[in-house]
């Protein structure tokens, strides 16, 4: 965003409009925005940073007429807005609705919103080859029922079963799991190969602990890329003895042994620790809406 000089036109967002990003209310340090359309890319026409406890007003600004270029919004174009979160460090499109004014540009126009909504909400496919499959997802689904986030496996699935050794037995009415929690891995078997697809906001993986018991736990990977094993279990190190995957690789950093590689997403992973300690997985390092 760069200033510019022409038209423009106010946007009030007042805190009783109670914005929001994703599943939390806005907070000090995240920001607003509004885009134009210049050949086909969105432009920054205008934004604000949010304070707690205070409205928002954004001055946005028309296109130039003296100028070769598009550098602003034209006169009854859409006002698209997006929101800068702050925690996962990234912006997100977002839905308003209007108490007055919009939703177009229109020169000393004056916007009030009614709400704010910034729409986190990402996509992830985990495919299930036939047999037992170590599962997990760096999503926060919308629907944690066992049956909505299974819900495309399920004619193929025979059971789910966690770290603690409950289950979820669909044929047999048996579900002793409760909901599907994003922190835990899962162990999975297929009567043939399937895929399970998750709609959900990101988890942020520095600002999600992962409380881990001395012995087994079996841990979901928070993360939407790769990242070396002994960088992503930094914090669990000095007391982690062994932790595999699903395919029997390993990483035993007392034994100088790693042949598990990068921990990768959709993967669950069962780790061995000699005292109770709590995992942090480092921030995402790149963002997509499909995984």
């Amino acid at each position: 965003y760069t200033s510019l000089t022409g038209s423009n036109a106010t946007v009030a967002i007042p805190v009783s409009s109670h914005p929001s990003i994703g599943r939390r209310a806005m907070q000090t340090g995240d920001a607003i925005g509004l885009f134009y359309l210049r050949n086909d890319a969105m432009i920054c026409a205008g934004y604000g940073s949010w304070k707690d406890g205070s409205n928002l007003v954004v001055t946005i600004w028309g296109d130039n007429d003296q100028t070769a270029i598009k550098d602003g919004f034209a006169e009854g174009e859409q006002l698209m807005y997006r929101a800068w979160d702050a925690i996962a460090g990234r912006y997100f499109p977002a839905t308003v609705t209007y108490e007055s004014g919009g939703p177009t540009f229109a020169t000393d126009g004056i916007f009030l919103l009614g709400s704010f909504a910034a729409n986190t909400n990402a996509k992830q496919g985990i495919q299930l080859p036939q047999g037992w499959n170590m599962i997990s997802t760096c999503l926060l689904p919308n629907d944690s029922s066992l049956t909505s986030v299974l819900a495309d496996a399920l004619p193929s699935m025979v059971l789910l079963k966690n770290g603690r050794g409950q289950v979820f037995w669909p044929s047999l009415s048996v579900n002793t799991i409760g909901k599907w929690n994003p922190l835990n891995g899962y162990q999975i078997y297929t009567t043939s190969a399937d895929t399970v697809w998750v709609w959900g906001d990101e988890a942020v993986p520095q600002s999600t602990p992962v409380y881990l018991q001395r012995g087994w736990n079996l841990t979901a990977y928070l993360r939407t890329t790769r990242l070396g094993v002994d960088t992503a279990l930094a914090t669990i190190r000095d007391y982690l003895v062994i932790a595999k995957n699903n395919f029997g690789d390993i990483f035993a950093p007392s034994l100088g042994i790693n042949t598990l590689g990068p921990m990768i997403r959709r993967q669950g992973y069962q780790k061995n620790i000699t005292y109770n300690a709590t995992l942090v997985y480092p921030a995402n390092t790149s963002y997509s809406t499909v995984y």
